[in-house]
């Protein structure tokens, strides 16, 4: 049996003849997988150098922007400082001119409700005069009728004394309903008597809030050349607080109602009528209407230089 062996190993040589051994082959090899490896070493540095340019860049990018928005955002924040600065001064303006507004409305209105009742008041006198004028037609109508049943009983006494008591009755219904008649009339007379005196009334009033109203045509009022103070006036936790600046000062201190009027007397018979009194309702005050208006009225009646005699 032949045995097929590996091929004998052929030993090179060089030109000189002189034997190298393996050792070129072996080298040769050794270096290619060397460079192989320096090879996709580099790729992969470039690939990952790229990569990480792209991530410097836009790092970079978003540092700029961030940097505008950063600027943006406070040039916007002074611009909004600065609009909150107008809209305070603003509304401390509209505040003063809802007053003196709110004042000539309430009166108006009070002047157009009166005006209604009166000509309601005028409407139901008219009725009542024409209720009178149909009960007194009624009146006669029922005396012509009472006057022909006479003449009608005397008749049937003459001719059937037996229907006497038919109409004796008949007379009493109708002495009743005479009766009832008055009573109804006298009663609207009395009624008549009421509506007057509550038109008197009426007109008295009118003519209060017509001198009420000659007032309010003065010139506005006016801080200029006066004396101010400054109350602000509002309720916290179901409790007032009141809020005061004297003159001469800016910040404010919180004190009650009888040191508020204490301190007002004080100034008023200082500067007479030379004292301009601000009322400061706040938006968040905790108030009613009604009870915003009673303090207005009441401080600026007392003490305010526009409100005097």
């Amino acid at each position: 049996m032949h045995i097929f062996d590996r091929p004998a190993y052929v030993q090179p040589t060089d030109i000189t003849g002189v034997d190298r051994g393996p050792f070129w082959p072996a080298f040769t090899d050794i270096m290619i997988v060397v460079m192989m490896i320096f090879m996709f070493t580099m790729v992969a540095v470039v690939i990952k150098n790229a990569e990480l340019i792209s991530k410097i860049k836009e790092s970079y990018k978003k540092e700029e922007l961030a940097k505008k928005k950063i600027v943006e955002m406070e040039k916007l924040r002074n611009m909004l400082v600065i609009l909150k600065n107008e809209i305070a001064e603003r509304e401390e303006h509209i505040d003063s001119l809802k007053l003196d507004v709110s004042l000539k409305d309430v009166l108006l209105f009070e002047k157009d409700k009166m005006l209604s009742e009166k000509d309601e008041l005028i409407n139901e006198r008219e009725e009542l005069l024409l209720i009178k004028d149909k009960i007194i037609n009624e009146k006669d109508m029922l005396l012509s009728e009472k006057v022909a049943l006479l003449s009608e009983k005397d008749a049937l006494l003459l001719d059937k004394d037996s229907k006497l008591s038919e109409k004796d009755s008949i007379l009493l219904e109708k002495d009743t309903l005479i009766s009832e008649s008055r009573r109804e009339l006298l009663s609207i007379r009395l009624k008549q008597v009421e509506l007057e005196a509550s038109l008197t009334e009426q007109q008295r009033e009118y003519s209060t809030l017509r001198e009420k109203y000659l007032k309010l045509i003065k010139p506005a009022r006016s801080p200029l050349n006066k004396t101010q103070v400054t109350v602000s006036f509002s309720r916290v936790n179901d409790r007032p607080r009141i809020q005061f600046i004297d003159v001469g000062k800016k910040d404010y201190e919180n004190i009650n109602k009888d040191e508020l009027h204490r301190r007002l007397t004080d100034l008023k018979r200082r500067y007479g009528n030379n004292l301009y009194v601000k009322i400061i309702i706040p938006e968040n005050s905790n108030l009613s209407y009604s009870e915003a208006w009673t303090f207005t009225q009441n401080i600026l009646s007392m003490y305010d230089y526009y409100y005097q005699d």
